[in-house]
Order: C-alpha cells, then structure tokens, then sequence
C-alpha cells in the first residue's frame, strides 16, 4: 500500500488480535516516520490513524508491547529525534487506544532506567519485559528490565536474578 512508508527500526505491535500498530522507524527517504498507521487484520488495509497527547516523536530502535487490561500500548527507549539531534531515549509512553491518546510516563516510585535501544520487549502478565540492546555506555548489554505496569514502577534485575530494588507493589514478577 502507498500508506506503509519504507522503514526500519520501527514496531509492529498486535493488538486486539485484530490490528496491527506500526510505530517509528526511518528510512533515508523520509527520514523518521511520525505516523500511526494501522493495519486491520480482517479487511487487509493500512490506514494513518489520528492520534493526540504527547506522542513519541522521531523514535527508532524501541520496543512496544500490547497490555490488555489496560487496552494500550507501551514504548519504550530507542532513539529519538530531539529538535535538531538524535540521542537514545530512556522514556516510556503509552497510547491508549480506545481514544488513541498518547502520555508520557514517569514512574510513580525509583528512577527510570538507563537509555535502552534496540533491545526487545515482552509482556509477561502485567510485566513488560526489556532484554538486551544497547545503552549508551554498553554496545551489547545483558540488562533485563522490567516495568510493572499496575504499579508504575521500574524494577532492574540484578545478573543473579534477584530484584534490585523491588517496589512493595510489585512482589510477584
């Protein structure tokens, strides 16, 4: 379809079990793509979906994951594209579907955690979970991260696998 720019580094994320979120990426023709589009699993059409709130813009390299409970999706890291530079990004937003509503997400407890790209994210229950990628000190780093979306909050696991540190909320992960 002419709407499904020529991209990488982007995320394509299902949702609903019946669309298909596809979000950032770049190309050298177009640069970093800014557009939502939607690919509908059931009719087979792209379409640019309009969206507000406070969306991530220029981003490349991140991570998605779809959280039903909630009915959005959570980005995360990647690069961004910041006025007139690119640097890895530590943000974590969601897009509320039913209203396609973007927000920008600050932990309720802790600090966030390093810049993170190309890494890759899951959903374990209310988890979603970053392995890998790079961070700006580390060109392969062995982080695993999660963020536990009920609470908020971010949690780093430590290379023996205990939790370091937990949130009172967030005892089962």
């Amino acid at each position: 379809s002419g709407l499904l720019p020529p991209v990488t580094g982007h995320t394509l994320t299902l949702c609903r079990n019946s669309i298909l979120l596809l979000i950032g990426g770049y190309s050298p023709q177009n640069g970093f793509n800014n557009k939502l589009l939607e690919y509908d699993i059931r009719s087979t059409n792209w379409s640019v979906r309009q969206h507000t709130g406070t969306a991530p813009t220029g981003l490349y390299g991140h991570s998605a994951v779809y959280h039903p409970a909630t009915d959005a999706v959570y980005v995360f890291g990647g690069y961004r594209f910041y006025l007139e530079s690119v640097s890895a990004s530590r943000e974590l937003y969601s897009l509320y579907l039913p209203g396609l509503s973007w927000s920008l997400l600050a932990p309720s407890h802790g600090a966030k955690p390093l810049a993170h790209f190309f890494h890759v994210s899951g959903l374990f229950r209310d988890t979603m979970v970053v392995v890998g990628g790079r961070t700006e000190t580390e060109d392969f780093s062995a982080a695993i991260l999660l963020y536990h979306i009920n609470c908020n909050t971010w949690i780093t696991v430590n290379q023996t696998g205990t939790v370091t540190p937990g949130s009172r909320c967030c005892r089962q992960v």
